[in-house]
């Protein structure tokens, strides 16, 4: 498997493919300005995600394609996975609800003035370090 991309077992898709239909079913208010929300979230949400002393490796701001506003980033902090994982639960809640499994990745929902976002967590260990990343999907009402 090529180091940079991540494979999902069935299980990790299909679960995610069940909160996707969930979002599907929830909400009925518009935002006024939808785009500077989304990057304000996006802001929000690296820093939540982040460690300090961490080192961001790379990032793709928000695009927004087929009603469905996708953006993604990846660092790397020193950090033990285990030890990650509680800080991120720690900075995530309440406002996101956590449906983790028994492995990796670790998808996380929020639902939060008629939009629904999904925050999949991936973190990989390289060269001693940890590699997280981050792709976020916000379904706009």
């Amino acid at each position: 498997m090529d180091e940079g991309r991540h494979e999902y077992a069935p299980k990790d898709r299909d679960r995610f493919t069940r909160i996707l239909a969930w979002a599907t079913l929830t909400g009925c208010t518009s935002e006024t300005n939808p785009d500077t929300h989304i990057q304000q979230e996006v802001d929000l949400l690296q820093k939540r995600t982040i460690p300090p002393n961490s080192r961001l490796i790379d990032q793709h701001l928000p695009a927004i394609n087929g009603g469905v506003a996708r953006a993604d980033w990846e660092f790397q902090t020193n950090y033990r996975a285990d030890t990650y994982n509680e800080w991120l639960v720690e900075k995530l809640r309440p406002d996101f609800q956590i449906h983790e499994g028994t492995s990796s990745p670790t998808l996380f929902s929020k639902y939060d003035q008629g939009d629904v976002e999904l925050l999949l967590v991936v973190p990989a260990p390289s060269a001693g370090m940890l590699r997280v990343t981050v792709k976020l999907e916000i379904y706009p009402d």
